[in-house]
């Protein structure tokens, strides 16, 4: 099987189904591969932050809204930032918001592509190889399919094949965070539309979560910086475990609660450092580019608006038909313009927080930093 696309776009998540939904009308022939079967599992924390709403209703106001009519989601308001002593810094969400599997919610996603674009949909594609052509690229999968396409976007996830072949992406510890959730039944005490964060000073930098995705079940788990891990050689399942057994200060949500299922781990490849997300007939899209924030540990948005601003420079690429490196180097700009000043101090008040965790007393006793409210609002 040969296919031949204007656009190709590999790893069908929030930001490739995205780009495929703003790309829609555009006359340009599409393809949108996924390695797995819809529906499929993505491993995070299940938050879909009011961003990652907006920009599609920023690309049609009625698939937002059947985004936001989903049955299986939790509506979230407001976020609680704890310390050990008990303090908190509350946060109030400011665009509609909510929790909900990522299983679900993917899959939506995708099926509003299928049913709504002329996108070509192909599922079980793992790609294989790249070679650069004339006019493209060439990709071929394991199977022995070949797929051409002028124009390559790349939003195959954290651990992206595409960003190794095409930019040399190399993971650096400094600049990437890994997690692991697991989902737990019974939990007691939720209280409805409001996430939990936990700061221990002994697992800086890193916080523990607890994200409701029901009355009584939840998203729970614990993230920290790579490089922390390995340099204390850290077992972050041993330490979820821990924190939900045996933790006095979470005892209260857990006590009568059952994990469900594995503890499973995921890696967090950081926007700390700004990297390439561009070259001659690509673009770096989402999780694939590193566009995840070094503080809060989200990228499901920051994914979804760099689709689209990828989409923007597609279509202006092939109006003027230019798919050189230095054109497409706008798509860059427009990234960083959007997201690398929240990007670096981000990285600098997680860096802060490490040396000096007794800043995390001060703003958690008086509740008062505007400061701090208005780095973690822009979330939602």
């Amino acid at each position: 099987m040969e296919k031949n696309y204007d656009i190709l776009i590999v790893g069908g998540g929030p930001a490739g189904c995205t780009a495929a939904l703003a790309l829609e009308g555009s006359g340009l022939k599409v393809g949108l591969l996924e390695k797995s079967i819809f529906p499929r599992d993505k491993i995070c924390g299940d938050a879909i932050p009011g961003p990652a709403l907006k920009v599609v209703r920023q690309i049609r106001e009625e698939w937002g809204r059947r985004l936001m009519q989903m049955q299986s989601k939790e509506i979230v308001q407001s976020s609680k930032i704890f310390n050990e002593k008990g303090n908190c810094l509350s946060v109030e969400w400011v665009l509609p918001a909510y929790n909900a599997k990522r299983l679900d919610f993917d899959f939506e996603l995708w099926n509003l592509v299928r049913e709504k674009t002329a996108t070509q949909c192909v599922e079980k594609v793992n790609i294989a190889a790249t070679e650069k052509v004339k006019n493209g690229f060439l990709l071929k999968d394991r199977k022995g399919n070949s797929f051409t396409a002028k124009l390559l976007l790349a939003a195959d996830g954290a651990n992206s094949f595409l960003a190794k072949q095409l930019a040399d992406f190399q993971m650096n510890r400094r600049h990437h965070s890994a997690a692991v959730r697991v989902y737990v039944e019974g939990v007691e005490n939720i209280k409805q539309g409001i996430n939990i964060f936990y700061l221990f000073k002994r697992f800086l930098p890193g916080y523990f979560w607890l994200f409701p995705i029901s009355a009584t079940s939840a998203n729970v788990g614990f993230g920290m910086l790579s490089a922390e891990i390995s340099k204390r050689k850290i077992n972050l399942k041993q330490i979820l475990r821990q924190l939900i057994r045996e933790e006095p200060k979470l005892r209260k949500y857990f006590q009568n609660a059952k994990i469900t299922g594995k503890i499973t781990g995921f890696g967090l490849p950081l926007g700390s450092r700004f990297a390439s997300l561009s070259g001659d007939h690509f673009m770096l899209l989402g999780d694939a580019g590193s566009l995840i924030d070094p503080l809060q540990g989200h990228g499901i948005d920051k994914a979804m608006i760099s689709a689209y601003l990828a989409a923007e420079q597609a279509k202006s690429a092939f109006g003027k038909q230019q798919f050189d490196a230095t054109f497409l180097k706008q798509y860059d700009y427009k990234v960083y313009q959007k997201f690398g000043a929240e990007f670096k101090r981000n990285y600098r008040l997680m860096k802060g927080v490490q040396a000096a965790p007794w800043l995390i007393d001060v703003a958690a006793r008086f509740d008062q930093s505007k400061f701090l409210k208005s780095i973690f609002r822009r979330w939602s």
